[in-house]
């Protein structure tokens, strides 16, 4: 008779032994003191915020900016202002600007364009008669109406600027400018001229920028025909050291103010401008502006802004040229202030 081991029972053994094994070994490593710790199930970590670019005041003075990758920075904005009023007087007025500049760390090309246009109308007493009474229609005469109705630029200029800034440290660089304009409501049919000297950042921090410039100013004046040329004079050519001095608060990373203040002081010794001759000095220029900026979307930006200009030798006014010199309106106002408030979107 032949006897059949059978291999079913000595394998059930061997898995029992295996198991055993394995489960002694466990509670050996558990309660042996030397034995190594299982590693920490790893840490999900937040991504830290994205950056917050800095807003920059419109009009950026010319200062040196990092570039990554030797690729030039583009930047371009456009603002756009409107206001209107009616009741005893009608007036309409239109603000608009537009900025590209191009900076390569070393290198700086700006270009500026401004535009402000602004009417009245009303109505005023015609004397048609020379009675000095103010005569009403009747059926009789019904074209006798003394009070008609009319408009007039309360507001019309234009300026262009081209600028070069050439760096030649962080806090040092020298500036080239070229402007051209018209501003009709001020007897200036045309005006050009251009400016270089020396710019230096005084102050960098992370809130707060200083800026201060030396230099020359050269401006033409082609100034409105008056009905009397032979007493006055049409082109004025000014000679005139500048000095300059601007300052950017950084409030958050979304608001700033900006401050400027602009001396031409003229050099000539002898100017006629007008019909009156003036010195050194004596036609000084001062040139202020004060703005805010916030930002409202990521490319859109509210800006406040008012300026102030001062001639001390402003020409003559050309509608009321035959008056008499110590007659109030006899020439241009020595103050003129514009303020303005609308939307800046920033392009690039």
């Amino acid at each position: 008779m032949i006897h059949r081991t059978s291999t079913r029972r000595p394998l059930a053994l061997a898995a029992m032994s295996m198991l055993a094994v394995s489960a002694a070994s466990g509670v050996a490593s558990a309660q042996d003191p030397a034995a190594p710790a299982p590693a920490p199930a790893p840490v999900e970590v937040a991504p830290p915020p994205p950056k917050i670019e800095k807003v920059e005041a419109a009009y950026a003075y010319g200062k040196m900016e990092e570039v990554k990758d030797n690729k030039a920075v583009w930047k371009a904005s456009a603002f756009a202002g409107f206001s209107a009023a009616t009741g005893n007087k009608t007036l309409l007025s239109f603000t608009g600007t537009g900025d590209v500049s191009r900076n390569d760390g070393k290198n700086k090309l700006a270009f500026g364009v401004k535009g402000v246009y602004g009417r009245t109308f009303d109505h005023r007493f015609v004397d048609k008669n020379g009675d000095m009474v103010l005569t009403m229609p009747t059926v009789n005469s019904p074209h006798t109406d003394e009070i008609e109705e009319f408009s007039a630029d309360s507001a019309n200029n234009f300026r262009f600027n081209a600028r070069y800034d050439r760096f030649f440290t962080a806090n040092n660089a020298g500036y080239l400018l070229f402007f051209v304009g018209l501003d009709k409501v001020a007897n200036k049919d045309l005006y050009t001229g251009g400016q270089v000297g020396y710019s230096r950042q005084l102050v960098k921090t992370e809130r707060h920028e200083l800026l201060g410039e030396l230099g020359y100013d050269f401006t033409f004046d082609r100034n409105v025909l008056t009905p009397n040329p032979s007493k006055t004079t049409q082109d004025v050519f000014l000679h005139s050291a500048r000095l300059f001095a601007g300052y950017v608060l950084s409030v958050n990373a979304h608001t700033g103010v900006k401050a400027s203040i602009e001396a031409l002081i003229n050099l000539n010794g002898s100017l006629l401008i007008g019909d009156r001759t003036v010195g050194t000095g004596e036609a000084t220029r001062i040139n202020s502006k004060l703005e805010f900026t916030t930002q409202v979307w990521k490319p859109i930006s509210f800006r406040a802004a008012m300026a102030l200009e001062y001639n001390n030798a402003p020409s003559t006014n050309a509608p009321f040229v035959m008056t008499s010199m110590d007659h109030p309106l006899h020439y241009n106002q020595k103050v003129v202030t514009q303020t303005d408030v609308g939307l800046v979107i920033n392009f690039l």
